[in-house]
């Protein structure tokens, strides 16, 4: 099955559906915004969005890559063309199968610079991550291409590299005070403090752990070098991750080298991401001596990530969630229902005259108008209910543990109620009159296309009768039993 973009797709842009507290209007604008070069792929791997930072970084006009295949556009401007588009797609396989982000090796690449920027050639060094969002059934719906410059970074872990080597020769005593610091640990100092990168030596022995400034900030303690125990490292875990990392670490000890991501609590009770890689040292009887390691924040690509995953599996305008998420939600409920021997409802919403809205006063005051009416909705129902919206102005409610149809008729009387009165945009107001078509699981069907096609069934009918009523499904196709109207 292939998924497209939802929403409007200009100027390299993608809308989606607002992260917490993050107004909808505003998210095409923190899309183009990121500061990583970000490309969005559908299924098919066509690229159906590209931010500011990939087109600034490339200089490319979206009309030149938008709907075409990743393939292409990368082999054209990869200096070895047949391995990017080997690597690539193995990546993308990877991720697609896994479900989880795969990492790809450092690829070099040249640009032609546009002769109103100057001209000339732009050389790229890019290591990048492909990150599946789950669309329908838990297959991807949308692959995040992102980027990073990985020149900066390759330097940055070469010099990492070599303080590990050190650290593994040094057997004494550590004493900040007694060794001064080389121009090159001044450097890599100041490199793990933009980067965000910190480093560690563990005791094992004497269960001590020497934190360097670096990684003390990273933890959210001041930033200078101590020593502490153990526990209190592990104590900063995030209790969620605390048991899985701790399990990692034990395994370490005996393979020898350790990679994970975790999340940590400051002592100002904010939560922050943390990426961390490790090796052991041991003795001649293999016993483990030291641990040392590097630790990275990765919170803004954790929250990055969890933008888009969001975005992808919500509605860009209203928030709610959109077709994927809302028949993904309802195809775990209704298990549960049936194991239960329990009810549910489902509801197709429509609006009547909604379209002369939009013609009448333009597509801003029809959107504040939607807008209004999920929020409407939402707050009509209960917590445990779904709500979310099909495209245009349908939507679907599914209202579980009822009783009776008297339970759905009583919830629909008051959503058409909530709906009908008049919405004021702008100084301008407008109404619109609600249709809608009742479905009862499972008496009515036993998945959620069946149910949702029986309550549209439903809602045509509701139309027939005059609109601003509701019915329930009833029979045969076509056909519904006039339960109530609520004029």
């Amino acid at each position: 099955m292939s998924i497209r973009a939802k929403g409007t797709v200009t100027q390299g842009s993608i809308d989606r559906a607002p992260a917490s507290l993050i107004p909808a209007e505003d998210l095409g604008r923190i899309f183009m915004a990121i500061p990583v070069p970000c490309l969005v792929l559908d299924p098919d791997c066509k690229i159906v969005a590209a931010n500011d930072a990939y087109l600034r970084n490339t200089a490319a006009h979206p009309s030149d890559i938008l709907g075409r295949p990743i393939f292409d556009i990368l082999s054209a401007t990869a200096e070895d063309p047949a391995a990017v588009t080997s690597l690539l797609r193995q990546s993308l396989e990877r991720a697609c199968a896994n479900c989880v982000p795969d990492a790809m090796p450092t690829q070099h690449h040249f640009f032609r610079r546009p002769a109103a920027a100057g001209g000339g050639v732009v050389e790229c060094h890019w290591r990048a991550i492909n990150a599946p969002i789950p669309g329908e059934d838990d297959r991807p719906g949308y692959i995040v291409h992102c980027l990073e410059d990985a020149g900066d970074r390759d330097a940055l872990e070469a010099r990492i590299a070599a303080l590990e080597r050190e650290l593994f020769q040094r057997t004494g005593e550590h004493d900040a005070n007694a060794m001064p610091l080389s121009s090159d640990e001044q450097k890599l100092r100041l490199s793990q403090r933009v980067g965000r990168t910190g480093t560690f030596e563990w005791d094992i022995p004497a269960d001590t752990v020497h934190w360097s400034a670096e990684i003390a900030a990273l933890y959210g303690f001041p930033a200078k070098a101590f020593e502490g125990p153990y526990a209190g490292w592990r104590e900063s875990i995030h209790p969620e991750d605390r048991a899985t990392l701790e399990q990692r670490v034990q395994e370490a000890l005996q393979t020898g080298s350790v990679e994970a991501e975790w999340r940590v609590l400051w002592p100002d009770g904010s939560e922050h991401w943390l990426a961390g890689r490790a090796v052991i040292h041991h003795d001649d009887a293999h016993r483990p001596l030291r641990m040392l390691g590097v630790n990275i924040d990765i919170t803004d690509r954790k929250l990055i990530e969890d933008m888009l995953r969001r975005e992808a599996r919500h509605d860009p305008l209203t928030g709610l969630p959109n077709r994927a998420l809302l028949y993904e939600t309802a195809c775990h409920l209704l298990p549960a229902m049936r194991r239960g021997h329990h009810l549910a409802a489902f509801l197709f919403i429509d609006l009547d005259r909604f379209k002369p809205i939009n013609d009448t006063y333009g597509h801003d005051v029809g959107d504040a108008v939607l807008r209004d009416v999920a929020r409407r909705l939402t707050e009509g129902l209960r917590g445990e209910d779904i709500v979310g919206r099909l495209g245009g102005d349908e939507f679907v409610a599914v209202v579980a543990h009822i009783h009776d149809r008297e339970d759905v008729s009583g919830i629909a009387g008051n959503l058409l109620d909530r709906l009908a009165s008049p919405y004021s945009v702008n100084g301008v107001e407008v109404q619109v009159s609600p249709s809608i078509g009742i479905s009862i699981f499972p008496q009515d069907g036993e998945d959620v296309d069946e149910l949702i096609r029986h309550a549209d069934v439903a809602m045509y009918a509701a139309k027939q009768r005059g609109r601003s009523n509701f019915q329930f499904f009833h029979g045969g196709p076509g056909t519904a039993r006039d339960a109530s109207s609520c004029a």
